[in-house]
């Protein structure tokens, strides 16, 4: 536990200066490959995001919430509690609808408008009793329809919905400064209080699913967080773990760079049937589903080997009786870079009626590999 001299003098000084220091001392980040940005906030719990904007849990001052635009590195908003219910703010969760989840060291979880305005709150008993007495919530994650809360003392996550009730518990196995639940693949990100330089995937179980090697000091009991905009991800360390108070540093990932084990899968974009929509499928048809790899400015469809593309388990079709694969560049969303279109076999797709999306995966000439899915629509 930090000295509560310490702690008194960085709340003294905190006070009036850091929240004003906040909204101007910052390097603007430059988002490609691997950079970071630093705040001049210090005392910083955790992450998260609606999407657009970054929200960060303060111990600074009045225990503000920071709202952050990630793409200059600024902080735009100091939002308060109104009125402040926690003195100890660690892990922060987007709700949807303009709504936060904040968790506070105690057994309590409290859920707030976004402009800082609380709605309710509930507790938490403790699964697992340790030497700490009582369930202190630290990390939080939301998916959508479950919150996944970590205590501050032990590797215990308790998943309840979001208004409360309990529904398991699990042993994560590691002890989460902050996470954050990735959309794209259902599994949750972790920064670890006593794993240096590591970032952690897990599972919603809690079994690991990777390890990626990246630039991150732990700060103590919490003091760091992690969030996730695309395909970004924004890791948050104190900028001196020594003495938290400092300020802030915000590493920008973009998630291709990482280096991982087992390696990360890039995530693509895919067009099922281009132009078309929605993406029927007939299963009993005898003829193929065309289906295009989406370039990006970061990312070259035509470097995707076609003897590695599967869609819904389907590979693509060989021309006559030659060992050259159906596929060709083309430009079919008019963003004048090339895309990847193959032709897959109806009668050898893999999916059922009542599917409502088709996966696709694929390694590239040196590799890597990627996935990604759209839409589809079984018909008769």
């Amino acid at each position: 536990m930090w000295p509560r001299s310490l702690i008194a003098r960085r709340l003294v000084k905190n006070l009036v200066v850091r929240i004003a220091l906040a909204m101007s001392c910052t390097v603007p980040a430059t988002v490609t490959g691997q950079s970071a940005f630093t705040l001049s906030v210090g005392w910083m719990g955790d992450l998260t995001t609606d999407g657009t904007f970054l929200y960060m849990t303060t111990m600074d001052g009045f225990r503000p919430i920071i709202k952050i635009d990630p793409t200059i590195g600024a902080v735009i908003a100091t939002i308060p509690q109104t009125p402040g219910l926690t003195a100890n703010p660690r892990g922060a969760a987007f709700g949807g609808a303009d709504r936060l989840f904040l968790t506070s060291m105690t057994p309590a979880v409290y859920e707030f408008e976004t402009g800082g305005t609380p709605v309710s709150m509930f507790t938490l008993p403790d699964p697992v009793p340790n030497a700490t007495e009582g369930f202190r919530t630290g990390a939080i994650a939301f998916d959508g329809t479950h919150l996944y809360v970590g205590d501050v003392d032990s590797p215990t996550i308790i998943v309840t919905s979001r208004s409360g009730e309990v529904l398991r518990h699990f042993n994560s196995n590691r002890r989460p400064d902050g996470m954050a639940f990735d959309l794209t693949t259902g599994n949750i990100w972790v920064v670890d209080i006593f794993a240096a330089n590591k970032m952690s995937e897990m599972s919603r179980n809690g079994e690991l699913v990777r390890e990626c090697d990246i630039q991150y000091a732990p700060g103590a009991f919490g003091l760091g967080g992690i969030a996730l905009i695309g395909s970004r991800f924004y890791v948050a360390e104190p900028l001196n773990p020594a003495d938290p108070g400092d300020g802030t540093r915000i590493h920008v990932l973009e998630r291709h760079s990482l280096v991982c084990n087992p390696p990360l899968v890039r995530l693509v974009d895919v067009d099922i049937k281009p132009g078309s929509f929605p993406n029927s499928i007939n299963l009993e048809s005898a003829g193929v589903i065309p289906v295009a790899i989406l370039s990006s400015a970061s990312f070259d469809a035509t470097q995707v080997d076609p003897a590695t593309v599967t869609l819904a388990g389907a590979a693509v079709k060989l021309l006559g009786k030659g060992d050259r694969f159906s596929c060709s560049a083309q430009d079919v969303n008019g963003d004048n870079l090339p895309d990847l279109v193959c032709h897959i076999r109806t009668s050898e797709l893999m999916i059922e009626p009542g599917d409502s999306t088709a996966v696709l995966e694929a390694q590239t000439f040196i590799g890597e590999a990627v996935r990604g899915q759209d839409a589809v629509s079984i018909v008769p």
